[in-house]
C-alpha cells in the first residue's frame, strides 16, 4: 500500500538519527509517507551534526550525500 502523505521533516527530526531513520524507513517502498525538506533544513542539520552532536565532517558529508541521493524528490523550493 502506497500513500501520498507528504511530511515536512524539520532539522530537529532529521538531526536525531534514530527518529530520522524511522521516518526514512517509512518512506521506502511500500511507503507510508513522502518526506520533504529544504536545502535550508539540510544545512541546519549539517551544522547540528558537526557543531553540537560531535559528528566529524566526513560522516556529516556522507549523511548529506546519501539523503540527497536516495530521496532526490524530497527537496522543496519556493516556499
Amino acid at each position: 500500500m502506497n500513500t501520498d502523505y507528504k511530511i515536512l521533516l524539520d532539522a530537529n527530526v532529521i538531526a536525531n538519527f534514530a527518529v530520522c531513520d524511522l521516518f526514512l524507513r517509512l518512506s521506502e517502498k511500500p511507503r507510508l509517507i513522502i518526506p520533504k525538506w529544504s536545502d535550508k533544513i539540510l544545512n541546519e542539520v549539517y551544522s547540528t551534526h558537526t557543531l553540537h552532536l560531535g559528528w566529524n565532517r566526513p560522516l556529516a558529508d556522507s549523511f548529506q550525500r546519501v539523503v540527497r541521493q536516495e530521496f532526490p524528490d524530497a527537496i522543496i523550493t519556493g516556499y
